[in-house]
């Protein structure tokens, strides 16, 4: 859910800074790479806290640190596609406003829990 939150308030910023002019297309990378920025650190405060109460609950230390890299990795996603979908729109001369959050927020279920899935997946063994 955080990061389908993070994924729509990313694609409201950026829709809103490309209907204003402060993001121009040209700045594609730098925008991205901001965002990034934002994204990471948000997802390392969160995914600290998340981590956190995972350890307290199970007392297993591999647990909070797979809790904590899988939310990094989903909330980076996140404000990667709520930064690229409004762009790409805008570069293909179609409203970026359409990529809304709905539309984000359903794509990063799907990949989000795939993701969550796969860095389960390999560390099952090491969490029993």
């Amino acid at each position: 859910g955080l990061s389908g939150n993070v994924g729509g308030q990313t694609a409201t910023i950026t829709v809103r800074g490309l209907v204003t002019g402060d993001i121009d297309l040209k700045d594609t990378f730098k925008h991205i790479f901001h965002e990034l920025r934002v994204g990471i650190f948000i997802g390392l405060i969160c995914s600290a806290i998340t981590g956190a109460i995972a350890y307290f609950q199970h007392g297993i230390e591999l647990l909070g640190l797979v809790v904590a890299f899988a939310l990094t990795c989903s909330m980076c996603l996140g404000v990667l596609l709520g930064t690229i979908f409004p762009m790409l729109l805008q570069y293909f001369k179609k409203d970026p406003a359409t990529a809304s959050s709905p539309l984000i927020t359903t794509l990063l279920d799907m990949t989000t829990f795939a993701i969550y899935l796969g860095i389960i997946s390999n560390f099952i063994k090491y969490l029993r």
